[in-house]
């Protein structure tokens, strides 16, 4: 049996339905959903047009400051660029804007370590 909403795509949303979730058993247990798995998550498919295409020109940008001489700043820019990406890609299509407040801040966490390791080997190989 599925314990997880079934996903319910019409012609205006993509949406978790809760009356659709069955409970599962485990071990002779029967477990049911929590609190967030019976929150619908509705995101149109305006929206998530939206991002898509804002996706695309951050792509076409990033192409774009690759082909300038900016020195070191094309990095820089590149990596600006590449984070506004990723965080665009977490919140709408990973639907972190719906998780709770200690999981957003665990993914802060390993983002910004993530950040400092990367700082790290930038000085590394620059002082050479």
């Amino acid at each position: 049996m599925a314990c997880a909403p079934a996903a319910v795509i019409s012609d205006r949303a993509i949406t978790t339905r809760a009356d659709a979730v069955r409970p599962c058993e485990i071990a002779g247990e029967t477990m049911t959903p929590d609190r967030h798995e019976n929150t619908p998550h509705i995101l149109g498919y305006g929206k998530l047009t939206a991002v898509w295409l804002g996706l695309l020109a951050l792509t076409a940008l990033t192409v774009g400051i690759s082909r300038l001489d900016l020195g070191v700043n094309r990095v820089w820019g590149s990596l600006a660029i590449a984070s506004v990406k990723g965080g665009l890609v977490i919140v709408f299509f990973m639907h972190m804007r719906y998780e709770g407040r200690l999981l957003r801040w665990l993914l802060f966490v390993a983002l910004v370590t993530l950040a400092i390791f990367i700082g790290l080997t930038f000085f590394d190989v620059l002082y050479r």
